[in-house]
């Protein structure tokens, strides 16, 4: 399991409510948890798949979430017997959602009309580097850093930008 935070952008963006345009753009902090579940192919390649949810809040609970995962592989270079460096790459898809709330909302259950809601998928390439520290011959603490490239056709609304990641991989044997 993964946790990680990073920094985020996107291109400016407009929503339409009632012929009133808001226009904004995504910038900042963002979060999130995943995992992956790879087989090593000889001494120095794993294969396998990984998904991760990536969330960035913003004005008046405002809310942009990435959804992602695929096929990920990684070419291991071992560092006397404790360290592992790893670069790898995973080709994958995922979704974008994205709650816009144009003004505070004041009391939960009431209805509020300047909400929009916009859901799209997309597919990525994700190129990553890690280094790992081999804790047991079970458990191994990572540190990784990561970009999503956005491969379909980019919306305005989708944010990327670098991640860093610490998490505990577990060996099975």
């Amino acid at each position: 399991m993964y946790l990680h935070t990073g920094y985020v952008g996107s291109r400016p963006f407009t929503f339409t409510h009632n012929g009133t345009e808001y226009k904004g753009r995504l910038k900042g902090a963002v979060y999130g948890i995943g995992g992956h579940a790879k087989a090593l192919l000889g001494r120095h390649i794993r294969i396998g798949g990984e998904a991760y949810i990536s969330n960035h809040r913003y004005e008046n609970g405002s809310k942009a979430s990435i959804l992602w995962g695929g096929l990920v592989t990684d070419y291991v270079w071992t560092l006397g017997k404790r360290v592992n460096i790893i670069t790898g790459n995973t080709i994958g898809g995922g979704s974008l959602e994205h709650v816009r709330i144009f003004r505070p909302i004041a009391l939960d259950y009431d209805v509020d009309e300047p909400v929009a809601v916009r859901r799209y998928g997309f597919w990525c390439d994700v190129p990553y580097i890690a280094c790992e520290y081999i804790l047991s011959d079970r458990a191994r603490l990572t540190f990784r850093t990561d970009h999503m490239f956005n491969i379909s056709p980019r919306e305005n609304d989708f944010f990327t930008g670098i991640r860093f990641y610490i998490g505990l991989t577990f060996k099975s044997h």
